[in-house]
């Protein structure tokens, strides 16, 4: 459940389970690290207050998820 929820807000066992789970070579960990770039990207392209900057992280992001070999990310 830690996964679904915002980083800030685990506890500390989930931020060990985490941790381990990020260093791990699961499609699941490499899931959950597209979802966390991705959140990152809209935060930075909100921050940046940039059509441009945004369109341009968005597609780096595209990108990384292409090539992910996670089928729902490549659709």
């Amino acid at each position: 459940w830690g996964m679904r929820r915002d980083a800030h807000s685990w506890t500390a066992r989930q931020r060990d389970t985490m941790y381990l789970l990020q260093r791990s070579r699961l499609k699941t960990a490499r899931a959950w690290r597209l979802k966390e770039a991705l959140r990152d990207t809209y935060q930075h392209a909100v921050a940046a207050n940039s059509a441009e900057a945004a369109q341009a992280a968005l597609e780096r992001w595209i990108s990384w998820a292409r090539r992910s070999r996670l089928e729902p990310f490549k659709k």
